[in-house]
């Protein structure tokens, strides 16, 4: 499928497949009726490079798919030429997860972040784009699914160990049974539907600012703090940008404002995590983002108990 076939009737069925939201729907076609020759021309590239990846999900980052400056802004917005790039190869995606056998449905479910990373990006930026299609190609890579609470991916640790990647949709309270449930999911998934990745990876492995231990502190007994105690901590790095960013919404306007007082003042208290996060700010304390692992086998005896 190319730039010319998404159609008015086309390109509603693909947004609604993707769940994209209303407001993101109406500005994404607004773009398409104001992309130029140059324009659909530069999507065509990135849409080749998308469909030659499928498959390579061990590669996609060394790829850079979109490493050009297609997601910065440019005259129509943020992101809005990997945005079509993404839109028109998701067909090809989809093809790819039902010759392995992946059921219709799951598939586009998966496929859906697309609309979820539209969603944030509005929620923080306030208008319609799309500032992580780099994150979305990786999605696009084939070797990913979104299984009930959790999403994952086959992936590389830095120690060049095949791992199940865990991230975390923004969809709600991380409900101790459903994140066991997306746990065992995960492991019958890959099995069945790509039998190729043998041994089958050891560890589940998540990089996140929800991996920090100071949750216990900050909100003790919540599903987050659990979810947080679930993983062996393997390292860790300052990262209060994802505190800003994940925690309240907000993109930080410069490096190190958490230091200053007055933009402190600025942030919401209504919630103990956000209460939680000003205290650790005020105190001179940082977010940490941290990269933990679970043995597969631990997380399948704790779904089973």
């Amino acid at each position: 499928m190319g730039i010319a076939d998404l159609d008015e009737t086309r390109l509603a069925r693909i947004l609604q497949l993707l769940e994209v939201d209303a407001a993101d729907r109406e500005a994404t076609r607004r773009w398409r009726d104001r992309l130029t020759g140059d324009d659909r021309a530069r999507i065509g590239v990135l849409a080749s490079r998308l469909r030659d990846g499928i498959g390579d999900w061990l590669g996609v980052w060394d790829r850079r798919v979109f490493d050009g400056g297609e997601e910065l802004d440019n005259r129509l917005g943020h992101g809005v030429l990997p945005l079509f790039a993404l839109l028109l190869t998701a067909p090809d995606v989809h093809a790819t997860h039902l010759r392995r056998g992946i059921d219709p449905a799951l598939s586009w479910h998966t496929l859906s972040d697309l609309g979820q990373q539209m969603r944030v990006c509005r929620r923080v930026h306030g208008v319609a784009s799309l500032a992580t299609g780099g994150w979305l190609a990786n999605a696009w890579s084939d070797g990913f699914a979104w299984l009930g609470r959790l999403q994952f991916e086959l992936t590389r640790s830095p120690d060049g160990e095949v791992v199940y990647g865990v991230h975390i949709p923004d969809t709600g309270p991380l409900r101790a049974a459903d994140v066991d449930a997306a746990f065992a999911w995960a492991v019958r998934f890959f099995a069945d539907h790509y039998p190729e990745v043998h041994p089958p990876p050891r560890y589940f492995e998540c990089d996140s600012w929800l991996l920090d231990p100071q949750l216990s502190r900050i909100v003790p007994g919540s599903n987050m703090a659990h979810f947080q105690q679930r993983w062996d901590i393997v390292e860790s790095v300052e990262s209060d940008r994802s505190g800003l960013f994940f925690g309240f919404g907000i993109e930080p306007p410069s490096p190190g404002v958490t230091a200053d007082p007055r933009f402190l003042d600025t942030l919401p208290t209504g919630s103990r995590l956000h209460r939680g996060l000003v205290e650790l700010w005020r105190s001179g304390g940082h977010v940490m983002s941290c990269r933990g692992r679970i043995p597969v086998d631990r997380s399948i005896r704790g779904a089973d108990q």
